[in-house]
């Protein structure tokens, strides 16, 4: 029943966009990882999507992505970072996982058609702490003298991204 729920707001939303406009692009997943039987069940449904998004923490595998190019849309990959960013592993690990990661998306884009990949997220949120969406970013935050967020210094997974997009395409 939650299914059907998904799938009558998802046909909405599809078929109204590429009504709206017949240019638009429509991109649908799972918004996890792990979960790639609803793009089967998307496809049996009728539900037409134009990009096939996918999330990932921790290491990269190619099985899912294997399964989404079967059906011949090009794939974005809309949230990805090291594991529990910096917490676990400190700010060198998320660094070093997220070097890692993004590399391996790199070297997806022609196999897999991978044409999109978005770093989550762009600054801690550190008025989550102990959770780890505090530790998630690439910049950290601090208050102010009045208690008022503000950036704070860029962690050593910013620069590895930095790093890893300012060299190029390195399959």
């Amino acid at each position: 029943p939650r299914y059907e729920k998904v799938a009558a707001v998802l046909r909405g939303l599809s078929e109204g966009i590429k009504t709206g406009n017949p240019t638009a692009k429509r991109a649908i997943g799972s918004a996890g990882w792990g979960h790639v039987g609803i793009f089967e069940r998307l496809k049996s449904d009728n539900i037409a999507w134009d990009i096939s998004v996918w999330h990932s923490y921790g290491k990269i595998n190619s099985w899912p992505f294997e399964q989404l190019q079967k059906y011949k849309k090009p794939i974005w990959v809309t949230e990805f970072n090291h594991n529990l960013g910096s917490q676990k592993d400190g700010e060198e690990g998320q660094a070093a996982g997220l070097k890692e990661m993004m590399e391996t998306l790199r070297s997806y884009e022609k196999p897999y058609d991978v044409q999109a990949a978005f770093i989550y997220e762009l600054l801690d949120e550190e008025y989550w702490a102990p959770n780890f969406e505090a530790y998630m970013g690439l910049v950290k935050l601090k208050k102010d003298s009045q208690g008022h967020w503000e950036l704070g210094a860029k962690k050593a997974a910013y620069k590895a991204a930095k790093d890893v997009i300012e060299n190029g395409a390195k399959p």
